[in-house]
Formats: structure tokens, C-alpha cells, sequence
């Protein structure tokens, strides 16, 4: 835009200078400048127009945002509230169903746990008749075992009792040969050396007899006693046969009940892998479906059914993954719960199994001290029948001495034949007495012998039945100890409550924007201007004096046009 103040600024420059212009070059100017205040007064009025047009559009457009806006804001409020109310219902529906599924749960459970129970007292009242029964034989057994040993002791007694008497009844024999002796002894005292020598050699034929009678007994003695010991022997292997084989059928047993639980536990754990398997499966076809769901809903027009149909689509999946996790839950407990089914089964087992081991155990046990008594009974008869016969073979012996003895002396002194024979009588019926003195210490003996042996086994019988008194007890506790609890029924799970009512707040209502009023420009200002610029253009003009050449028609001294002073 033209600016006539540049031209008043280049005049004085021009004044400064001492450069004058003419008047043509101030009519240029004048006019220039008027022309540029009418330019600047148009342009200002163009631009007044221009601003009040955009500001009345701006008011227009600022109330068509702000109605629109609240028309949006009220579907949206109206939105959100539908939402929420629909949301509300539906999750108190869901938690009122999970709680009576839980309702319905713990019931089953504690019905579940109440059967066990019944089950486990059942098997432990069982168990605990038959820890009595096993004792009740047990302690028979004990009692028949007590009543054959005082059998034994009574057969034992009646044999001592016939052995001294028999040993009584051949000692009075001898007692009374002595006396015939003594007898035939004065009588045949004035016979010969023959009658002496018939005499002696009778008394070695008799000690011969005597010696292969003792033999002969002994012999029988040993063949009994290697009889005996040989059936206690084979019965004793008898019996450790049928319990080895006993033994084994319940190790059998045992890896019967060992396998079958690794069996079931391995395929419960099998049923529950596939269970999760299914319901990972079903839970991501649950989720591609939804999502393929939304994606169709997302396919129609932007607005209000499409958003409800996603809501829609979403709140499906979401029950479907709630009902798969909740049946997945359900068959993982029942799995459980047959699986504990399954240990506690196996358990009573393998405790069966261990309570006839230790029956065999105490068979076998039983077996060998019976055994062992019989054998150590014989051991003692041996050595008895060993001593009576080394006393007879010594008795024997001692007479067939004495009667040396009492021939020497009689071919030595035929005169004191008598008062030798009598004094070798005498010696004789001191080794009768001698030997009955023997056979009532043996006697006694044997019997003490018996009855010790008897009192062992009293006192061994007696231990057994406390032993079995005290495994019948150790059995029963742990029966007890295994026997489940009673279980307890626990109260409900509070009932779902409704939350407290959502407060909405309705959204702001939106007005207008402040469209503040535009800036106007002086439309006059220009073009006073403009005339003023002319206006000076012209009066500085020296119409006088402008065809002279002096110098441009200003002072030189003082910078002024001429004719300004």
C-alpha cells in the first residue's frame, strides 16, 4: 500500500540534501499520495466487512458444535446407564448361581467325606475283630502249646518214676543175692581154688552181660533221640517251607496292590491331563468364536447396535470361559477325591498284607522254640542215659574188682575165706545201697529237671500271650491311627448382595464459544492521510522561482525551501 509519509520523509531528505524538486514531481506526489489514501480507505473497509463475516460464521458454527455435542452426550449418558444396569443384573445372576454351585459343592463334598468316614470306621471295626480273633488263637495256641508241655512233664515223671522203680526193684534183687551170697559164701567157704575160679569167671560173664546190656541200651537211647531229633527237624523244615511260600504269596500280594495303585493313580493323572487338555481346547474355541463374534459386529455401521453387539459378543465369551473353568474345577475335584479313594484302598491293603507277614513271622518264630525245647529236651535225656550208663559200666567195674580182689585174697588165705567173702559182701551191699543212693539222686534230678523245663515253658508260654497282648494293642492302635475323623459340615458362603445403587452424574452441557468482536480498522485515517501528503506536496512547490538556476530554489545555509522564510 502507498504511504505518503515516504514521500514527505524523501522531501526532507531531498531538503536536507539541498536537492529541490519542481512542481511537477510535487504534483506526482500530491496525487500519489491521494491515491493511496483512497486505496488504504478501500482496503480498510474490505477488511471491516471480512472480519464481521467470519465472526457471525464462528457464533453460527459454535452453536451447532454445542447442540450437537449435547445431543451425543445425552446418547451416551443414556448408553452408560443401560450398560451398568444390564452388567448389575448379570453379575449378580452369575454370583448368585456360582453360590448355590457352591452350596451344591460343599454338600457333595461333605456327603463324600461323611461315606469315607463310615467306610474307614467299617474297615477299622473289621480290622479291630480280627486283631482280636488273630489274638484269641494266638493265646489258644500259647495254652495248647502249655498243656502239651505239661503233658510231656507228666510222661517224663511217670517215666523217671517206672526207671526207679525198676532200678529199686533190681537192687533189691541184688540185695537179696547178696544175702544168698553171704550164705554160700559161709557155706562154700571151705571150698576150693576151682569153686573160686567158676566163681570168678561167672563174675566176668556176668560184668560181660551187664556191659553189652548198657551198650545196647545206650545204642537205643541214641537211635531214639537221632528218631526224634529228625522228626523235630523235618517238622521244623516243614514249616519254615509253608511259611516261605506263605511269605511269598503276600509279597505277591503285595506288588499286586503296589501296581494296581501306580495303575490307578497314573490313570487319574492321565484322565485330568486330558480334562485340562479338553477344556485349554474348548476355552480357546470359546475365545476364537467370540473374537470372531466382535469381528462380525465390528463389521456393520459405526452406532449404537454395533456397539451392543460387541457387548453382547464379549459378555457370551465370558460365560463360556465361567461355565468351562467351573466344570473343569468340578471334574478335577471328583478326580481327586479318587484318587484319595484309590491311596486309602491300597493302604488298608498293604496293611493286611504286613499283619499276615507278621503272622508268619510269628508262626515261624514259634515253630523254632518249640523245636528248640524238644531238641534241647533230648540233648538232656542223652546226657541222663550217658551218666546212668557210665555209672552202671563203673559199678560193673567196681564188682568185677572187688570180686578179684576177693579171690586173690581167697587163694591167698584160704583160712580167712570167710571173714573176706563176708567183708566183700558187705562192700557189695554198700555198692547196692550205693547205687540205689545213686538212682533216687538221679531221680530227683530228672524230676527237677522236668519241672524246670516245664516252668520255662510256663514262663515262655506266659511271655508269648503278653507279647501277643502287646502286638494286639500296637495292631489296634494303629487301626485307630489309621481310621479317618468324623468330618464337620461347615456353614455357607455369605449370600451375594446387590452393590449399592451407581450415583450418575449426567455429563456437562456444552454452550457456545465466546466469539469475541473482531477489530475494525479506520476506514477515514488513509485517506485524510493521503489528502494531508498532498496537501503538503503542493505547498512546499516554489512556482516562482523554479526555472532558475541557483541551486534548486533552497537555501543552502539554512536546508529551508526558498520563499519559506
Amino acid at each position: 500500500m502507498f504511504n505518503p509519509k515516504g514521500n514527505s520523509l524523501l522531501d526532507e531528505q531531498l531538503a536536507t540534501s539541498g536537492l529541490e524538486m519542481n512542481w511537477v514531481g510535487a504534483a506526482i506526489g500530491a496525487v500519489t499520495s491521494v491515491v493511496g489514501g483512497i486505496m488504504g480507505h478501500n482496503e480498510a473497509k474490505s477488511s471491516n466487512s471480512a472480519a464481521k463475516k467470519n465472526a457471525k460464521k464462528q457464533k453460527k458454527y459454535n452453536k451447532k458444535v454445542a447442540k450437537k455435542t449435547n445431543k451425543y452426550n445425552k446418547k451416551v449418558d443414556a448408553n452408560q446407564e443401560a450398560n451398568y444396569f444390564a452388567m448389575r443384573d448379570f453379575n449378580q445372576k452369575v454370583a448368585l448361581e456360582n453360590w448355590e454351585r457352591g452350596k451344591e459343592i460343599q454338600d457333595y463334598e461333605f456327603d463324600s467325606a461323611m461315606k469315607q468316614f463310615e467306610k474307614s470306621q467299617a474297615i477299622g471295626s473289621a480290622q479291630l475283630g480280627l486283631n482280636s480273633q488273630d489274638a484269641a488263637l494266638a493265646i489258644e495256641s500259647e495254652q495248647r502249646s502249655l498243656t502239651d508241655a505239661f503233658l510231656q512233664r507228666q510222661f517224663a515223671e511217670t517215666d523217671s518214676k517206672v526207671a526207679l522203680q525198676d532200678e529199686l526193684q533190681r537192687r533189691g534183687l541184688e540185695q537179696q543175692s547178696l544175702n544168698l551170697k553171704k550164705s554160700q559164701t559161709i557155706i562154700e567157704s571151705r571150698l576150693s581154688k576151682k569153686d573160686l575160679v567158676n566163681r570168678i569167671a561167672s563174675t566176668y560173664d556176668d560184668a560181660g552181660l551187664s556191659i553189652n546190656e548198657q551198650v545196647s541200651n545206650l545204642n537205643q537211647t541214641y537211635a531214639e533221640a537221632g528218631l526224634s531229633a529228625e522228626e523235630q527237624t523235618g517238622s521244623l523244615s516243614d514249616t519254615y517251607t509253608q511259611q516261605n511260600i506263605s511269605r511269598q504269596e503276600q509279597f505277591a500280594q503285595l506288588q499286586s496292590i503296589k501296581s494296581r495303585k501306580q495303575t490307578g493313580a497314573a490313570s487319574i493323572e492321565n484322565t485330568i491331563e486330558q480334562l485340562t487338555a479338553q477344556g485349554n481346547v474348548q476355552k480357546e474355541s470359546a475365545m476364537i468364536e467370540g473374537l470372531l463374534a466382535e469381528g462380525q459386529a465390528s463389521l456393520g455401521q459405526a452406532g449404537k447396535s454395533t456397539a451392543k453387539a460387541r457387548q453382547s459378543s464379549k459378555a457370551a465369551l465370558q460365560r463360556s470361559l465361567m461355565a468351562l473353568s467351573s466344570e473343569m474345577s468340578g471334574k478335577r475335584k471328583q478326580a481327586g477325591i479318587q484318587l484319595a479313594e484309590l491311596n486309602a484302598e491300597m493302604s488298608l491293603a498293604e496293611t493286611g498284607v504286613g499283619l499276615n507277614l507278621q503272622k508268619i513271622s510269628g508262626a515261624v518264630s514259634s515253630a523254632e522254640r518249640t523245636t528248640g525245647l524238644n531238641l534241647r529236651k533230648i540233648s538232656t535225656g542223652l546226657r541222663g542215659a550217658e551218666a546212668a550208663t557210665d555209672i552202671n559200666m563203673g559199678r560193673i567195674r567196681a564188682g568185677v574188682t572187688a570180686t578179684e580182689r576177693n579171690v586173690e585174697n581167697e587163694r591167698r588165705r584160704i583160712n580167712a575165706a570167710k571173714r573176706f567173702a563176708l567183708e566183700g559182701a558187705d562192700l557189695e551191699g554198700q555198692s547196692i545201697n550205693n547205687a540205689i543212693d545213686i538212682a533216687n539222686r538221679d531221680y530227683l534230678q530228672n524230676m527237677d529237671m522236668i519241672k524246670r523245663n516245664y516252668e520255662s515253658a510256663k514262663s515262655q508260654s506266659e511271655l508269648n500271650i503278653k507279647n501277643i497282648g502287646i502286638q494286639k494293642q500296637y495292631a489296634d492302635l494303629n487301626t485307630k491311627a489309621g481310621m479317618m475323623l468324623k468330618p464337620e459340615r461347615l456353614s455357607y458362603n455369605p449370600k451375594p448382595q446387590e452393590p449399592p445403587e451407581h450415583i450418575f452424574l449426567k455429563s456437562q452441557k456444552a454452550i457456545p464459544g465466546f466469539v469475541p468482536s473482531p477489530a475494525l480498522q479506520n476506514v477515514y485515517a488513509p485517506l485524510v492521510e493521503g489528502i494531508g501528503g498532498a496537501a503538503s506536496q503542493l505547498v512546499g512547490v516554489d512556482f516562482t522561482g523554479g526555472d532558475r538556476g541557483d541551486g534548486g530554489g533552497k537555501s543552502m545555509n539554512t536546508g529551508l525551501p526558498l520563499g519559506a522564510n
